[in-house]
């Protein structure tokens, strides 16, 4: 019988790239991110830029989970 560990191991890099495939990428400027993810509103309203820096710092933990694992 296969332990734990042995599973996460296998699941791990599976899970990180279905996980990175799914949260939109945050290299464009600002204006692009709000242009492409703002659901066609045009411009960034207030409730909308309180986003930004919550999926931000999001991405980046995702990556550094994934660089220490």
């Amino acid at each position: 019988m296969w332990d734990v560990g042995f599973w996460m191991k296998i699941s791990h890099p599976i899970f990180a790239w279905v996980l990175a495939k799914s949260i939109p990428k945050i290299h464009d400027s600002p204006t692009e991110f709000f242009r492409k993810y703002n659901f066609g509103r045009g411009e960034p309203t207030f409730a909308s830029t309180q986003v930004l820096p919550h999926k931000r710092l999001l991405v980046t933990g995702l990556r550094l989970l994934d660089m220490t694992v």
